[in-house]
């Protein structure tokens, strides 16, 4: 682990998250290998998460695919969007690595990250793991925590493929990762724990633009849902965090809990809301 290692509180936390069954009906998901050489790999997820590893790719209408190489969610009707999967090592999480394409960002100021400055990040809403990447990519030491398990496992999975390849293995080394309850994850951090900066980024509430129908939005509010416990997960931040809380939101929006930022840093569609604390 990279920080936080010395509370096993949290440890047993992550061995308590939820199952799939408690958020979405196993009637609707099933594990598919993609070919015969995977069929033990999909059996062993299909036990991890209680669902049935199906023979014919679409006797469910979500499907985990599951390939030697990768974990993809899949949609099956016809004319569903592509496939949903991590993937840090091409696409443009692979060439903005390669070619150093996330300074400036204002994530990265939010955070705090400057010359001589890389602070411990936990970042508690980790999703499909965009920008924890992009903090890792920095040289900070990042924790992420995914409380759900279908999307905690294409993130492992794209950990894992990124931390096999060079160009991308320095920054998967910078990730600790755990499958848990965000907030009862951060209630449990002990004082000489304490990350110096908790990064938010909560689902978005629901909109009809065209921005949020992309396939990976889609796939994370249907497996997912709606945070309703966001307000919750600010109040334990405040608490645990020794420096500040960043939070994401959509611009335009309302501040989480009510409660105005001590600074905000505005982008074109969305804006981080820095909480100072200590």
């Amino acid at each position: 682990m990279v920080f936080l290692n010395s509370n096993v509180a949290i440890l047993r936390l992550c061995e308590k998250s939820l199952k799939v069954r408690e958020i979405i009906s196993a009637e609707h998901i099933g594990i598919f290998a993609a070919d015969p050489n995977s069929i033990a790999k999909a059996e062993g997820i299909g036990s991890r998460l209680s669902l049935p590893v199906i023979n014919v790719r679409d006797a469910k209408p979500l499907i985990l695919e599951v390939s030697n190489t990768h974990v993809s969610l899949v949609y099956t009707a016809p004319k569903s969007p592509g496939a949903t999967l991590v993937d840090f090592v091409g696409g443009k999480m692979g060439y903005r690595s390669k070619n150093s394409g996330f300074k400036d960002q204002d994530i990265i100021k939010a955070c705090g990250i400057k010359k001589g400055m890389r602070p411990t990040i936990l970042d508690a809403t980790a999703g499909l793991g965009r920008d924890g990447f992009i903090l890792a990519s920095t040289g900070c030491k990042v924790t992420l925590v995914e409380r759900n398990p279908i999307i905690a496992l294409l993130l492992e999975d794209g950990i894992k493929r990124a931390s096999e390849v060079t160009q991308t293995a320095d920054i998967a080394a910078n990730i600790t990762f755990h499958n848990c309850n965000s907030v009862k994850f951060i209630n449990a951090i002990i004082s000489m724990d304490m990350p110096e900066v908790i990064y938010l980024d909560p689902m978005y509430p629901h909109r009809t633009k065209s921005s949020l129908v992309k396939k990976e939005m889609r796939a994370l509010r249907d497996v997912v849902g709606d945070d309703f416990d966001s307000d919750d997960l600010l109040t334990a931040a405040l608490q645990k965090a020794s420096k500040r809380v960043v939070v994401k939101r959509p611009k335009g929006a309302e501040y989480l809990a009510d409660k105005k930022p001590s600074m905000s840093f505005d982008g074109k569609s969305t804006r981080f809301d820095v909480y100072f604390v200590g």
